[in-house]
């Protein structure tokens, strides 16, 4: 609740490190919440090349809301019938895994849920 009012979370010895980082760009670079980024996920990890795949769909914008845990809370559709296929690796991709995305008329894009749901601000 602290962070939602825009309070940076306190840090010190032991804290870990994304609290480090989320502390330190809200008290450095004025990074504060704006709204509410609302979605469905499936996720599937492989082993083989650190791959990650998730469809995410029915992405929502919370108006600019930032109170979820409100559960009247309304949310407006951004991707409505939209799933965006995303695939992330680290060391290399599995030659299956490049073979099953290439999807016959279906682009490549950037997606981006977060500035899509600023558009609600």
């Amino acid at each position: 609740r602290r962070i939602m009012a825009g309070a940076a979370p306190p840090i010190g010895p032991g804290t870990p490190a994304p609290r480090n980082l989320l502390s330190v760009a809200m008290r450095t670079a004025g990074m504060a919440p704006k709204v509410i980024v609302e979605y469905e996920r499936t996720a599937f990890v492989g082993r083989s090349g650190n791959v990650r795949i998730t469809l995410d769909r029915n992405a929502r914008s919370g108006l600019g809301r930032l109170d979820f845990l409100n559960p009247q809370a309304r949310y407006v559709p951004v991707m409505e019938g939209l799933t965006v296929l995303e695939v992330k690796y680290d060391a290399f991709l599995p030659e299956l895994i490049r073979m099953a995305v290439q999807v016959p008329n279906r682009r490549a894009a950037a997606c981006s849920k977060y500035a899509l749901c600023r558009r609600y601000d």
